[in-house]
């Protein structure tokens, strides 16, 4: 369960601090009206996961933008099991962050330590499931 997610100099986004370790389990729902950055947090998710990085994404007059969410993993033998394969082992969280510099290079960390947009690929198909607008119109096919 995604339990803190932090950003700073990602696109419009100065700094900012979600604390969802209080809300329990289950659904987060980001709702708002147009313009105010319902798009870039969904977008900080997405580079975390794996997404392609560009420098366009990185705030002006900044060196590097800084996406890191914690997720709480206790008892979740898939995500255990695939850190432990990958010398990554916590019993309790999974930390993502990935920076993004202005030059257009990006590095992704899993647990303190540099890791591959694949893995973090393939943590994203356990930890995350984004439903956007019409999302409901796949369950028809």
């Amino acid at each position: 369960m995604l339990q803190e997610l932090r950003v700073n100099n990602l696109a419009l986004i100065n700094r900012l601090d979600l604390d969802f370790s209080e809300t329990g389990t289950g659904l987060i729902a980001f709702t708002g009206e147009t313009g105010a950055g319902k798009s870039i947090i969904l977008q900080a998710v997405h580079l975390l996961t794996g997404g392609r990085a560009s420098a366009s994404w990185v705030r002006n007059d900044c060196d590097q933008a800084v996406i890191e969410a914690q997720f709480g993993i206790s008892g979740r033998e898939d995500i255990l099991s695939l850190l432990h394969e990958h010398g990554l082992d916590n019993e309790e969280d999974c930390i993502l962050r990935r920076i993004v510099s202005s030059k257009g290079r990006s590095r992704i960390f899993i647990n303190d330590r540099l890791a591959t947009t694949k893995l973090a690929h393939a943590l994203a198909d356990s930890l995350v499931n984004i439903a956007s607008q019409h999302d409901q119109q796949l369950l028809l096919k």
